[in-house]
């Protein structure tokens, strides 16, 4: 714990890599998809001069990744977020069920490093979080206690996911016997929940796919496909020009770099967070049921929720308690609002419409992803159930 307050300590707020549009009130999971392919020699060509660096091929990617956030706008403090098996005592390295975690790699990129050492210091944060990545990210967050929104991810807005095994198409053994084989299964993943997610799967012949999927509230097809091109020439500059400086580095063509550091236009719904505060008598009400929660004392209307250490499940249980007294607050206020002022005002707007008799604007939108993450199409995994119900 001692170790991530200290490691994020200072973190962005959030990391704004190439928008085509301002950050939506909430954002969606529609995503944009681009990909690439590394032919084998390439792969071999990179995994040798990592084996040479003494970093992993892990290091390398994620090395590259954020040089390419720097250069497109993302500032010197890059954090990416990681998935891990967090198996790392002997007694569940076999044990089935899942344990898996995500990770906080920070990079810096101050002082205009060189490839090298960009390198280097991808190293050091790489095995630094995965020394200590048994702290659930939930737990983590808690701790670190970033602003929270509905707009962002909290920590990091960019996660990057390398598969290293072959997890090609043919069928395998899973038992010495042969009795029971098992068929991996072609994913095709187009939900992003947070700006950009990356991920690299090797491929049975050695190479290794690349795909890229960018928030469509964010950006476009054609923005998704461009940090792809960008990410294909990282990866080739950490293996010919390691000595370069990361400015010095020629990603893009410089209408395609101008292209990407545009100014964003208007959010596709844009952001309408409440500035009026609400009345005393909410105000007095909402701190009080908050005091409850948090066993606290003195809290003042211009406090943030998050800051004084409420998190989403008590947020959940203010809402609940505020309802019960007769107002109209949902949880979804709480990460709207910055302050108790403006989520009093919130509420009070929110009051004025179910008296109006308009209730149901009140009732916060949906967010919901599609049902199947499998990957199949309605069609396939609708035979694949069948298929399943005929053997039971």
């Amino acid at each position: 714990m001692n170790f991530w307050r200290q490691q994020l300590a200072g973190v962005p707020t959030e990391i704004a890599v190439a928008h085509d549009r301002a950050r939506p009130q909430i954002l969606g999971k529609r995503g944009e998809v681009a990909k690439f392919v590394m032919e084998p020699e390439r792969r071999q060509a990179l995994t040798r001069m990592a084996e040479q660096r003494g970093v992993t091929e892990f290091m390398v990617y994620q090395a590259a990744l954020a040089v390419v956030l720097h250069r497109l706008g993302g500032g010197t403090d890059i954090v990416i977020g990681s998935p891990v098996a967090a198996r790392v005592h002997p007694h569940v390295a076999k044990l089935v069920g899942l344990f898996a975690n995500m990770v906080a790699l920070r990079n810096d990129l101050s002082g205009d490093p060189s490839l090298r050492s960009v390198l280097e210091r991808s190293r050091d944060a790489t095995l630094n979080a995965h020394a200590h990545q048994e702290l659930p990210i939930e737990k983590l967050v808690e701790a670190v206690n970033p602003v929270r929104s509905l707009s962002w991810n909290p920590l990091f807005q960019t996660m990057v996911n390398f598969r290293g095994a072959d997890w090609g198409t043919a069928a395998r053994d899973v038992t010495v016997s042969g009795e029971t084989t098992v068929v991996p299964l072609p994913m095709e993943v187009d939900v992003s929940y947070l700006d950009l997610n990356f991920a690299l799967n090797v491929t049975p012949s050695g190479g290794l796919d690349v795909s890229v999927v960018a928030n469509a509230d964010l950006y476009d097809h054609e923005t998704t496909r461009m940090i792809a091109q960008a990410l294909d020439t990282a990866f080739d500059a950490f293996v010919n020009n390691q000595e370069s400086r990361v400015s010095e580095i020629v990603l893009l063509p410089a209408d395609a770099m101008a292209q990407l550091m545009a100014p964003p236009a208007a959010a596709v719904e844009p952001v309408t967070t409440p500035s009026v505060e609400g009345s005393e008598e909410t105000k007095l009400v909402l701190i009080s049921i908050l005091e409850e929660l948090l066993e606290i004392s003195d809290v003042d209307p211009e406090d943030n929720f998050f800051a004084l250490g409420g998190d989403s499940v008590i947020s959940i249980q203010w809402s609940t308690r505020a309802a019960e007294r007769g107002l109209a607050m949902t949880p979804q206020m709480v990460f709207e609002c910055a302050t108790i002022a403006q989520l009093a005002g919130a509420v009070d707007a929110a009051d004025r419409v179910v008296t109006e008799g308009d209730s149901h604007l009140v009732t916060p939108p949906v967010q919901s992803a599609p049902m199947s993450a499998s990957g199949l199409s309605a069609d396939a995994l609708a035979e694949l159930t069948a298929s399943w119900q005929a053997q039971s």
